[in-house]
């Protein structure tokens, strides 16, 4: 099922209801992920790490459209959903990735790298 792209929006939208706050969101998307696959220099804004980071939107919601989608499947089960903290910038090791709904297919990340546990 997709739902990659929907997945912060979707995450934040709980955070501003009051479900979950968003450092926890933060936690859960960022920096549990990067410890628990053991991945090197990701998931913290420190000197050391790649300045991977997506800035959002927490102010305005607007509805998942399908014709938005970046998707290779093209659709959403979430189509219509109001949902807020869609990303404004995407940055990959400091460089931005995508602006205002542009992507940037100049900038490419890096094969992760993961942890032998």
């Amino acid at each position: 099922m997709p739902g990659v792209e929907t997945a912060l929006p979707l995450l934040l939208t709980q955070a501003m209801a009051g479900r979950c706050t968003v450092p926890q969101v933060v936690r859960w998307m960022s920096t549990a992920v990067a410890a628990a696959y053991e991945i090197p220099n990701k998931g913290k804004i420190a000197p050391g790490y790649d300045a991977d980071l997506v800035l959002v939107d927490l102010q305005t919601y607007r509805p998942v459209r399908r014709e938005e989608l970046l998707t290779k499947c093209g659709w959403s089960p979430f189509e219509g959903w109001a949902l807020t903290g869609w990303p404004v910038y995407t940055f990959v090791n400091g460089e931005i990735v995508f602006s205002h709904g542009t992507v940037n297919t100049a900038v490419r990340g890096q094969a992760l790298k993961f942890g032998l546990g």
